[in-house]
This record gives C-alpha cells, structure tokens and sequence, in this order.
C-alpha cells in the first residue's frame, strides 16, 4: 500500500511541476497587426496573399490585446495552483516518510 501513496505523491508532483511550467509561458502583452497590400509581378493582385505586398501601416486590436491580458491572468492563477498541488505532494511525501520511519 505505501508503494501506491509514494507513486501519488510522484505524479501529483510531476503534475504539479508540468503545470507550473505551463503557466510560466510567456504570452505577449499586445498584438502587432501590419497592413499589406497585396501585387503580383504585374501589379495584379495576389489573390489576398500579402507575400512580396506594400506596406501600408499597423493597426490595433483591442479585442487581441484583451485577449492577452485575459491569458496573462488565467496563467497567475494556473501559476498559484500549481505552486499549492506540488506543496501539497511535497507535504504528502514528508507524510508518507515519517509514517515510514514510525512504522
């Protein structure tokens, strides 16, 4: 049975270490948005492929920039549970030794 409580406490660990890692992922802070005007060899255009186009400026998207700020958020949050799961299998894992040590 101790096998079983030492094997939950690894995984709970590892889980907890590959989602602290996921919410550790950098995400950008705004999206950058270029406007190409699309020309062919003979000024024809290129069916919406902006590949060898015109620059013609930037824009801005609020709705990516709320996006961004809605997965930085989701990725704290994700950051403290996984800080608490790998405590939790860290205190399960002391647990499981003294019960060892005493028995």
């Amino acid at each position: 049975m101790i096998t079983i409580d030492i094997l939950s406490a690894l995984f709970a660990f590892a889980a907890g270490l590959l989602w602290l890692k996921s919410a550790i992922v950098e995400t950008p802070k705004s999206f950058a948005i270029y406007v190409v005007k699309p020309t062919g060899n003979l000024g024809q255009s290129l069916g919406g492929n902006p590949m060898g186009g015109e620059y013609m400026g930037h824009a801005y998207s609020q709705d990516l920039n709320n996006l961004a700020n809605a997965l930085i958020a989701q990725s704290k949050t994700s950051g403290y549970a996984a800080f608490c799961a790998c405590a939790a299998a860290l205190l399960q894992a002391v647990s499981i030794t003294i019960h060892a040590i005493i028995l």
